[in-house]
């Protein structure tokens, strides 16, 4: 049983952290859309923003 929560537990560290960097992924996202589109408003940027924009506010 205890060989089961140190493995269950495990997983959770892991996953934590890959959840925990999604927010700074799509932050990134959004500010390299947003530079992109200040010096051409272009149909990728504009997308990128959005989805970014988006998964930030979930």
């Amino acid at each position: 049983m205890t060989e089961l929560r140190a493995s269950i537990r495990g997983f959770e560290i892991i996953h934590g952290a890959v959840l925990e960097q999604e927010p700074f992924r799509q932050r990134t996202r959004l500010a390299e859309a947003e530079r992109t589109r200040h010096r051409k408003v272009t149909k990728a940027a504009l997308q990128s923003q959005r989805i970014a924009s988006a998964k930030i506010a979930s």
